[in-house]
């Protein structure tokens, strides 16, 4: 990714280039492999499951909605690498747990347990730094943010 980046930059440095984050589609909740929300939301609905998240993987998860919301201040960047979407500096297990304490799904939270084992001998930190999209004027809400606003317009509806 980064050499196909460098070789756009070369023949048009002019070109912006956007590095996403993990990405899901708030209005989709279907399918159990769909994406992170519906696999969690059908994980989570299951009384019998336990949903089993990792402690050594650290990564933002957007929301599409809010890519597609800021992609026309992105037409108007500068030329070069920029990360696009939103920031999370805590490990999935966390943010999972605390996007259900402030949704109010506190009863799926007995279902839910962290992975020590998973990526420990080679942690994961996929987080991007968003300082200077920022700058730039251009903000994404929080991975915990967009997801307490997407479980909870799918506990609403």
């Amino acid at each position: 990714k980064r050499r196909a980046e460098e070789k756009c930059l070369e023949i048009l440095p002019e070109t912006v280039c956007l590095r996403l984050s993990w990405m899901y589609a708030r209005d989709h909740f279907s399918g159990e492999h769909g994406h992170f929300l519906s696999t969690l939301k059908a994980t989570m609905e299951d009384e019998d499951k336990t949903v089993i998240l990792p402690v050594f993987d650290r990564r933002g998860m957007t929301d599409a909605a809010d890519v597609v919301k800021n992609l026309p201040a992105a037409l108007k960047l500068e030329g070069g690498v920029w990360n696009f979407g939103s920031g999370n500096d805590a490990d999935t297990y966390t943010t999972v747990k605390n996007v259900l304490e402030q949704t109010g799904m506190d009863a799926m939270l007995r279902r839910l347990k962290p992975d020590e084992q998973a990526f420990a001998a080679n942690p994961r930190d996929l987080t991007m730094d968003l300082r200077k999209l920022n700058s730039a004027g251009i903000c994404f809400p929080t991975t915990e943010e967009a997801l307490a606003r997407a479980l909870k317009m799918q506990k609403d509806a």
